[in-house]
């Protein structure tokens, strides 16, 4: 399982290499359009009867604009929401037993000072998530979307470093790592890197859990259970692709999504506009999640149009052939 894993990050790896001098939005449609052509991007698990599959789109057109009350300043703020949209669900018997996402700001690093421009009002918007107006968003009506965002990691960054791997990082980190300047310094990241994960699906599934008692209801795969299970993982960055998709395929990135909430919406919203996530949309239909969005609507500058889509698929209880 690993090594398909491997083989996927080290064809990602290569396609940074190859768009070195591309901008941050074309780098993500280069990486989506390596992961759509990969054979590497199935896994499977005989012991726990579980498959995953990766898939990618990316969704040409405006980018994914905003505006929100920028607190520091007591103003109101437009900025781009994200460059991608990192996805991750569970499926048993085509239920949908949970979602998780994470809206993810691509950044080049300077080759020279081995650093990162940070726009701290894009920074405060990922890390706080303030009431958000979406621009455009003629079928979403008037009232702004507050995102639940209790775990801390609905909003990330996507590193792309001076030696071209990358670093996944939540927007906490990059935010308690800020100096007093616009630019943070790669070495500041290290205390933060998480170890590369060992096994397939190393960490149980809790399918639901009640944040008064945390108390599990079901343990999906199995196997012996983590210690930390419950623990939110605030304080995480992945020094390597490989352990990027080593933790989304575990469902170890981004902020439980529920069904009923606004932030379901805007998910289904956008999955929606995507001609090469089927299978996902698929689930999200048949589960109810989010809501079903105005069909009628013509407003293309919906928010999500001009991100990339990355996601997997876990289900359990696969045939595995």
């Amino acid at each position: 399982m690993i090594e398909n894993t491997f083989n996927l990050a080290e064809e990602v790896d290569s396609c940074i290499a190859e768009n070195r001098t591309e901008n941050e939005p074309k780098i993500i449609e280069k990486i989506i359009n390596k992961i759509e052509a990969s054979k590497n991007k199935t896994f499977k698990s005989e012991s726990n009867n579980v498959s995953v599959s990766v898939a990618g789109d990316y969704l040409h057109g405006h980018r994914s604009q905003c505006k929100f009350h920028y607190w520091p300043e007591g103003k109101i703020r437009q900025k781009e929401l994200c460059d991608l949209m990192v996805v991750s669900c569970l499926v048993e018997n085509d239920k949908l037993l949970s979602l998780k996402a994470s809206f993810v700001q691509a950044k080049k690093g300077d080759k020279k000072t081995r650093s990162y421009k940070i726009d701290p009002v894009q920074l405060y918007l990922l890390k706080d998530f303030p009431e958000i107006t979406p621009v455009g968003r003629a079928n979403l009506g008037t009232i702004p979307i507050k995102f639940q965002n209790s775990s801390h990691t609905l909003g990330s960054y996507l590193l792309f470093t001076p030696t071209l791997e990358f670093i996944w990082t939540t927007a906490k980190i990059i935010s308690l790592q800020m100096s007093s300047s616009k630019n943070l310094k790669a070495s500041a990241l290290n205390p933060y890197f998480a170890n590369s994960l060992q096994s397939f699906f190393w960490h149980p599934y809790w399918a639901r859990y009640n944040l008064t008692t945390a108390r599990h209801l079901k343990n999906q795969f199995d196997i012996e259970l983590y210690k930390d299970q419950l623990k939110d993982s605030c304080e995480l960055a992945l020094s390597s692709s490989r352990d990027f998709f080593n933790y989304l395929i575990n469902h170890r990135l981004g902020q439980e999504i529920e069904h009923t909430v606004p932030d379901a919406k805007i998910i289904r919203l956008i999955i929606d506009k995507s001609k090469g996530l089927k299978e996902l949309k698929t689930v999200l239909q048949k589960s109810g999640f989010g809501g079903v969005p105005n069909e009628n609507s013509s407003d293309e500058n919906i928010l999500g149009d001009g991100i990339g889509i990355i996601a997997s698929i876990t289900t359990i209880g696969a045939k595995n052939e």
